[in-house]
């Protein structure tokens, strides 16, 4: 019986495995089924998890697909790890490359979401189904870098025939989980998978590192958003019976003195704002600021049920406002949609002639605005005010919703909550110069986003199609001469002709 030599110099701190030579490893692994073979603990005890979840060497299949091609394109347009795409590439393209290796980005479960790297490698590793979409967790593929990084919550090294699987032998990898600085949960992990160098102490130490950044600008974000949603509530000092700003991740921001809270987590509201936590307490639950931020009032039995109104309004891709108020959605026709949309953007409300001048270049009759208004508050009744005219209760809308999340750099998640402009065929100067904004906004951002993805699902919608500077963008990332580079620069060109200023 073969046993594998550990010599101290192998050990690390972090609990990371690597086999000495190949030799002495597949000579390990080549002893009987149940015989005695000397693995550090942490390859011996993955062992141990994959034989007690039924899994047999000889049994041992390819890492299944789990994830269906829109599944993986919503990762890839929305998974917070995706949004650090660039750093990944800028801190590992090179080395990964030069050490004949590929990195992979992979969720939570320990599905794949992203793979690049050195060309024939990659080729190589789709032999093994180790693609974007595969499944690597230990329950699926065996003892592995990313699965067992996922279940031993920390950073490992697995070379060669330390892998459980013997189909995967040949190959070596390193891998680390990535965390989220608002829940503290598990958001994924990084993963570089090669021949031996993949498994080296230095490349360990890249992954760690590069993982370090990703985290210290996850949380920059976060503080980012923090700042803006702390800043968009200004009532809690007011509110009685208590009241807190709770993060995304039910992190408690502010709250009112002497509620004693820190965490908030699983808020969830039905349609009406209302929710309950386990100990019966119930709340009302109104969104404010960046996206997820809520303030969370806790309220007696006694009380009235919705002391302000919650209304949300969807204007994008379409020319008629819907209003959803506690709930309750209203259509409003075409003319009636930009009065609301001009009122939702003057917080402070607007005067007869203010609202004129955002619904005409040419000067309008005060008497047909005040029927209009009228009329408007017939519908809405105390939600309208007059003098000056204002939308009462917490306004949230689908084009803030976007440039929040264009804020907090969620250019994927922007694109997705973005069916089309807002009020696309209105020529109301004030809507006209909110729905350029947006698409200015939107464009810019997809633009410098480094992600092709992200480009070409824009230039294939109706509204981004005639994009320049993204199709200029898009070329850039292309290899010259090729058919997308080809494509992309005669359609900047193009449209740079026939359009010397920027579509919109």
């Amino acid at each position: 019986m073969a046993n594998l030599d550990l010599s101290p110099t192998q050990s690390s701190q972090d609990g990371s495995v690597v086999a000495p030579t190949h030799t002495s490893a597949w000579a390990a692994h080549a002893a009987p089924v149940g015989a005695a073979v000397a693995h550090r603990p942490v390859v011996s005890q993955s062992w141990g998890r994959c034989l007690a979840a039924g899994l047999t060497r000889e049994s041992m299949r390819l890492a299944p697909l789990s994830l269906r091609p829109d599944l993986l394109a919503d990762c890839h347009t929305s998974h917070p790890l995706m949004r650090m795409l660039p750093i990944f590439r800028d801190l590992l393209t090179e080395a990964v490359h030069d050490a004949g290796c590929i990195f992979a980005i992979a969720d939570s479960a320990g599905a794949l979401m992203w793979v690049e790297g050195h060309p024939k490698i990659r080729s190589g590793a789709e032999q093994i189904h180790f693609v974007e979409g595969a499944d690597w967790s230990e329950e699926s593929a065996g003892t592995n870098g990313p699965g067992t990084a996922l279940a031993v919550g920390g950073p490992v090294r697995i070379l060669g025939p330390e892998h459980f699987n013997e189909a995967v032998s040949a190959w070596s990898c390193a891998a680390a989980p990535i965390w989220d600085p608002d829940s503290g949960k598990l958001l994924g992990l990084l993963d570089v998978t090669g021949g031996n160098p993949a498994a080296s102490p230095a490349m360990l130490a890249l992954i760690r590192a590069t993982i370090c950044t990703v985290e210290s600008e996850l949380a920059r974000q976060l503080a980012v958003s923090d700042l803006a949603a702390y800043r968009a509530q200004s009532q809690l000092p007011h509110l009685t019976g208590g009241a807190a700003l709770v993060s995304p991740g039910g992190r408690v921001l502010a709250a009112s003195s002497g509620l004693g809270l820190t965490r908030l987590s699983g808020l969830v509201a039905a349609e009406d704002g209302s929710s309950q936590l386990p100990d019966g307490r119930r709340l009302l639950i109104e969104p404010v600021g960046a996206t997820g931020y809520v303030v969370a009032r806790f309220v007696e039995t006694s009380e009235h049920r919705h002391p302000t109104s919650l209304v949300r309004m969807s204007t994008l891709g379409r020319d008629t406002v819907v209003l959803e108020v506690n709930g309750k959605p209203m259509t409003f026709p075409p003319h009636h949609s930009e009065i609301l949309v001009l009122l939702a953007l003057a917080k402070d409300g607007l005067t007869t002639e203010g609202l004129a001048a955002g619904l005409s270049a040419t000067p309008l009759n005060p008497t047909s605005i005040r029927v209009d208004m009228s009329r408007l508050r017939t519908r809405l009744g105390e939600l309208l005010t007059s003098r000056p005219y204002l939308l009462r209760g917490s306004i949230r809308t689908d084009f803030d919703v976007v440039a929040d999340l264009l804020a907090e750099g969620r250019i994927g998640d922007a694109l997705s909550a973005y069916p089309g402009p807002l009020l696309p065929h209105s020529q109301a100067p004030g809507i006209v110069a909110r729905r350029a904004a947006l698409h200015s906004q939107l464009s810019a951002a997809v633009a410098a986003s480094y992600d092709s993805h992200l480009m070409t699902g824009w230039l294939e919608t109706p509204w981004g199609i005639g994009d320049a500077s993204v199709w200029e963008a898009l070329a850039k990332l292309s290899p010259e001469g090729s058919p997308r580079w080809s494509q992309a620069t005669d359609r900047a060109r193009a449209i740079r002709t026939d359009y010397p200023t920027p579509v919109s």
